[in-house]
């Protein structure tokens, strides 16, 4: 395979747990590796971004994520993706929601959604980094996207935030000249650390190499509208 790579889990089916075999099909490039205890679930509205099913992740306590490895991406040195989450409350620790790593699996950097409802963006030195100046609130989809590029002095890691497929973000977070190492070869989504951030969802998940992917294009609708009003951030 090679990038592009999306997953909406619209081939799962409810209650079902996550497999590398079941990730594929209709929801899109199969992960390289799941955790066991992710299942599809199509019982939580406001965490769906497209069609029916989002991946749950339960309420961890440790690593728990969908990956997209070197036999998917390759070896590249600039990704642009997406990722849909779903809180009902701000992170009770630290969520760790991206990690990306190089081809000897060294971790690069991370995205993390923290207590005090900031963004930070962490490079590969893992200093705790400046915050965002923005705050994220819960009980609504929020869509990231992101950029990251390999450089060892010039790297960047910037994300945008959004309510549901809204196109006005919340804030941009941005950082540069930063040692993200050489190259990205693996992505990791969910809580990738023995914390315990809360139940959480993922949907609607992509990487590729050319640009900002925006909101997925079609919304998805129910007779009552209560879904697209939701994820749009209206009502």
């Amino acid at each position: 395979m090679a990038l592009p790579l999306s997953n909406s889990a619209e081939g799962g089916s409810d209650g079902t747990a996550a497999t590398t075999g079941n990730t594929g099909g209709a929801s899109g490039n199969a992960f390289d590796a799941v955790d066991a205890s992710i299942v599809f679930d199509d019982d939580q509205v406001p965490a769906v971004a497209d069609g029916v099913m989002a991946y749950d992740f339960g309420a961890p306590s440790a690593t728990r994520n969908l990956s997209w490895r070197t036999a998917s991406i390759g070896s590249v040195t600039s990704l642009w993706g997406r990722v849909y989450v779903y809180h009902s409350a701000t992170p009770a620790e630290q969520h760790r929601i991206i990690r990306w790593y190089d081809s000897s699996t060294v971790e690069c950097g991370r995205i993390s959604w923290h207590t005090d409802a900031k963004v930070y963006g962490f490079d590969s030195t893992l200093v705790v980094p400046p915050a965002s100046t923005w705050t994220i609130t819960p009980s609504q989809v929020v869509r990231f996207e992101f950029r990251f590029v390999a450089s060892t002095t010039v790297g960047v890691i910037e994300v945008k935030a959004f309510y549901g497929h809204s196109t006005t973000p919340i804030g941009t977070y941005t950082r540069t000249n930063v040692n993200t190492l050489s190259d990205f070869a693996r992505v990791d989504f969910g809580n990738t650390v023995t914390a315990a951030p809360g139940q959480y969802w993922m949907d609607a998940l992509q990487l590729n190499g050319t640009g900002y992917p925006g909101p997925v294009v079609s919304p998805p609708a129910d007779s009552g509208g209560t879904r697209r009003m939701m994820l749009t951030g209206v009502g």
